[in-house]
Parts: C-alpha cells; sequence; structure tokens
C-alpha cells in the first residue's frame, strides 16, 4: 500500500541461473558456481536439494521439473550436469525425487 517492497525473505544465495516452480508451488533456483539447487516451499523455508548430503551434481546449470510414471506422477528434478571444460562423455543426467518438497 505505501509503494514499499517488504525485506528479503532470503538472500547472499549467489548467481541464481535456472528457475522452475513445481505444481505444489514450490520453487526450485540453481546455482552454477557452487553446484546447489534451492528450493523454496509455499511455507518460505528454503532448502538445498541434495543426495546423500551432497549436491546432486558439481554445476548444475537448467534442469528441468518433471512427472515420471515412475513415481506415479509425483515431481522429479532432471539435473543435468554440463561439464564444462571436461572431457568427452563427462556429462551426466540425474533423477531426483522431490516428492516431498
Amino acid at each position: 500500500d505505501r509503494g514499499t517492497l517488504p525485506p528479503p525473505r532470503h538472500r547472499d544465495l549467489g548467481i541464481l541461473d535456472g528457475v522452475a516452480v513445481s505444481r505444489r508451488g514450490t520453487v526450485f533456483a540453481s546455482n552454477p558456481l557452487s553446484g546447489e539447487i534451492h528450493a523454496f516451499p509455499t511455507n518460505g523455508n528454503h532448502h538445498v536439494v541434495q543426495l546423500d548430503g551432497e549436491n546432486i551434481v558439481s554445476m548444475p546449470a537448467d534442469f528441468n521439473l518433471c512427472y515420471p510414471s515412475a513415481l506415479n506422477g509425483e515431481p522429479a528434478l532432471l539435473v543435468t550436469h554440463i561439464d564444462v571444460g571436461g572431457s568427452a562423455g563427462g556429462a551426466q543426467v540425474v533423477v531426483v525425487d522431490i516428492s516431498t518438497l
């Protein structure tokens, strides 16, 4: 009403590249420099999506949200590792079950 924005809820996340929103309203954003994929559920929390306590890939840039039949239509992240400067054939694609987000 006063023409001003509220203070940011989260800050200092670095350079964010890929962004997607799930059907549940969770916002995902990747930071290719830190290797992190951030999740912001509708409850206002912030999580870093990891596998076994590690980043999914070391250099995520863009990623996709998908709803594979193998997960009964629950959401998954399809994350590509672009492997800049790596050897031929070094890139990878990882599918991560995010049905809890």
